[in-house]
């Protein structure tokens, strides 16, 4: 899963950070993943 359920929408890289525990580097990457994937 790549993005947590309990992230409201829309999100910013540094909620995914904090959602998640990890880096906010990792957290723009995986956004930038999310984006292309429609």
């Amino acid at each position: 899963m790549l993005k947590p359920t309990s992230l409201k929408s829309p999100f910013t890289n540094i909620d995914l950070a904090y959602s998640l525990k990890k880096p906010l580097n990792l957290a723009r990457k995986m956004s930038y993943c999310l984006r292309k994937m429609g």
